[in-house]
């Protein structure tokens, strides 16, 4: 519990609710008996479904809290809590920046939901002006970094819940210098867990105009600079992080926003003369 008044609901836990014609405890409370409430045999002699005007058994809260300054009025609301874009979007239909609560750490979160074709997409990956360095070490990754507002990675050990508790369709969104935009949709990937070193256990089945430059990842863990699962030393390692491929490409997507050497990028072969200037990695179920 959190906030500034007693916890006094905590008492009630694990009892049946009660009323004055059908009670569950032989202790015959006034609670009962005036109103109804989680019977728990008169461990409170006020309460929020008590008579609003009677000083003997009052309407209140907190009773020992309550004897000057009186309760005068209640709203007990009940908001669902939401993991992931997919909750949001049963409430919401407009793309932006929402609150949720992170499943791992349960603290309130922001992140990016993109509202398409029915479905809340929780951005993991958004890039698109170099403004956040992503050559952070593999505690960083794990945890995430970034803004929603600016550019962000949402975090692997968010991506794991993500993906292994329901199949989890990926979809990335690609914008080029010459205005054009490209995508990949998989069907179902997986991300493994801590203790797999965020292995990308599955990609499966792509539909899109890009190049399906994901599934050559698949299968291998996630490394960074300071943690090299492979010892291959190589660039997509050395300054962002990925899933380790032994230098299967020279460009990623967490590679250095303006670096020719090592650029920013999806496809390396693809992007000669037309170069990636955006991206946005997204995943719903």
């Amino acid at each position: 519990m959190t906030g500034n008044a007693s916890d006094i609901l905590h008492l009630y836990d694990g009892y049946l609710f009660g009323a004055h014609d059908v009670h569950y405890y032989s202790c015959d409370c006034p609670m009962l008996k005036y109103g109804g409430w989680w019977d728990a045999c008169c461990r409170s002699p006020c309460g929020l479904t008590m008579p609003y005007n009677d000083p003997t058994y009052p309407f209140g809260w907190n009773c020992n809290a309550e004897t000057t300054i009186k309760l005068m009025s209640v709203k007990m609301m009940v908001r669902r809590e939401c993991f992931d874009c997919a909750c949001v979007s049963g409430h919401k239909s407009v793309s932006g920046v929402y609150e949720i609560t992170n499943p791992v750490t349960n603290n309130p979160i922001l992140v990016e939901c993109v509202m398409k074709d029915g479905y809340g997409y929780t951005v993991i990956l958004q890039r698109h002006d170099g403004s956040v360095d992503f050559n952070r070490t593999y505690a960083e990754y794990q945890d995430g970094f970034g803004s929603p507002f600016t550019e962000m990675w949402l975090g692997n050990r968010y991506f794991n819940y993500l993906t292994s508790s329901w199949s989890s369709r990926l979809f990335i969104e690609l914008k080029y210098s010459d205005a054009s935009f490209r995508y990949v949709d998989y069907s179902d990937v997986i991300v493994s867990s801590a203790s797999s070193q965020y292995t990308l256990s599955r990609v499966y089945l792509m539909t899109g105009n890009a190049s399906d430059m994901l599934r050559s990842y698949e299968n291998h863990p996630f490394g960074t600079h300071d943690l090299d699962p492979s010892g291959c030393g190589c660039p997509m390692l050395k300054y962002g992080g990925w899933w380790d491929g032994c230098c299967s490409d020279t460009c990623g997507l967490t590679m250095p926003y303006n670096d020719p050497t090592y650029p920013f990028g999806w496809d390396c072969t693809a992007e000669t003369t037309v170069k990636l200037t955006s991206v946005k990695m997204m995943t719903t179920r």
